[in-house]
């Protein structure tokens, strides 16, 4: 399967599984903007969007096997941020992906990850191991998809 049936299906799924509450985009745009003016408010999972990662492109991020964070991190390098091509319904975030390169010696396959970022919320990620046709093939990547 290959990232854009998968974006497809996504956008199937999330009129029956919807993952965000059911905001206007001013509403949403508006939790945003006071998240990311509060110094010590942290962007939780609600509040990711594509353009909310957009500038983190470079950037390492830091993820556990356990919630607790008693394990070694896994190192990921976001390389892609991918808006879907599918336009959201109404009420809903418009879907999209993170696409990242493995930074750290500990490989997974598909698998549920713990984010660790000055940023954001703790939260779980779930991750699948893709292929990037156009980038290293002996690099591993990882992507996440929200929808």
């Amino acid at each position: 399967m290959n990232r854009r049936s998968f974006f497809g299906m996504l956008a199937g799924g999330a009129v029956a599984f919807p993952i965000a509450p059911l905001l206007t985009n001013a509403e949403r745009l508006n939790r945003s903007a006071t998240a990311i003016s509060d110094a010590h408010a942290k962007i939780s999972m609600a509040q990711y969007t594509s353009d909310a990662f957009a500038s983190l492109a470079g950037q390492v991020f830091s993820f556990h096997r356990t919630a607790g964070a008693n394990d070694p991190p896994i190192h990921l390098e976001l390389v892609e941020v991918e808006p879907s091509p599918h336009r959201a319904m109404a009420g809903t975030r418009q879907s999209f992906s993170l696409l990242f390169a493995l930074r750290s010696d500990d490989t997974t396959e598909e698998s549920t990850l713990h984010l660790r970022h000055d940023e954001f919320e703790r939260c779980a990620w779930f991750f699948n191991r893709v292929t990037a046709p156009q980038r290293d093939p002996k690099t591993p990547y990882y992507e996440a998809v929200f929808g």
